[in-house]
């Protein structure tokens, strides 16, 4: 993954640290050595950021266990600027427009932009579907698709992909996994998906997040080429 960074310093490369569905400490504990030594050289490299991970459990989680988290992986980076994290990657995000779940969003987010306190934090929702608009307001990316590669074609002809503004695919995420295709064909799908002007994209050959794509080099010199 390094290799791929260092060999693509205009792409900005958002790492999502997850040591246990969240920080895995208690705040004011530090994870293990093998977290600190990924964050260690991950903000050693301009183009990487470290989010910070936090599940709301579609808006049923209690604020207080959010705003716990968030307190832990804010105070790594007290403890030593080399573990910094420069933002979190919310999961699980709420879709549905209601007063309560937008002012939910609206209240962990900004608990977590106030006590980051960084100009370039970036604060990512993952409903893994397109949200109302309201969320557009609150987020600065929003992964509008998380899922198998087999399922993106038929997102792309959705209702509620079709609805989206051209503002909202700008702020637009996708996530795609198990992709079995050729490096070539990888390509292909980078080029479309770039012609939509969404805000990020990540594709990896893995059914899970557990390793790293074989095809991650790739990838980072596909996004590369586009800018």
């Amino acid at each position: 993954m390094y290799d791929s960074i260092d060999q693509s310093p205009s792409v900005r490369f958002d790492v999502i640290i997850n040591p246990s569905s969240g920080p895995g400490t208690s705040v004011g504990a530090l994870p293990d050595a093998g977290w600190t030594d990924a964050l260690t050289e991950l903000n050693a490299r301009n183009n990487s950021h470290a989010l910070g991970y936090v599940h709301t459990s579609w808006g049923q989680r209690c604020i207080g266990e959010i705003q716990t988290d968030i307190l832990a992986y804010v105070k790594w980076s007290a403890e030593n600027s080399s573990h910094q994290i420069s933002g979190f990657f919310f999961d699980e995000t709420p879709v549905n427009d209601t007063s309560f779940m937008t002012g939910y969003m609206q209240t962990v987010t900004s608990f977590a932009r106030t006590v980051l306190n960084l100009p370039s934090s970036r604060i990512i929702f993952n409903p893994g579907a397109p949200p109302a608009s309201a969320y557009y307001n609150i987020a600065d990316v929003i992964v509008t698709f998380e899922g198998e590669n087999a399922g993106f074609s038929n997102f792309l002809s959705s209702p509620e992909y079709i609805d989206m503004t051209a503002s909202e695919k700008a702020q637009a995420a996708y996530i795609i996994r198990d992709f079995n295709g050729t490096t070539s064909e990888q390509a292909d799908l980078v080029q479309s998906i770039a012609s939509e002007n969404i805000s990020a994209l990540f594709i990896t050959t893995a059914p899970n997040y557990e390793v790293i794509s074989q095809d991650l080099p790739q990838l980072a010199a596909e996004v590369k080429a586009l800018r």
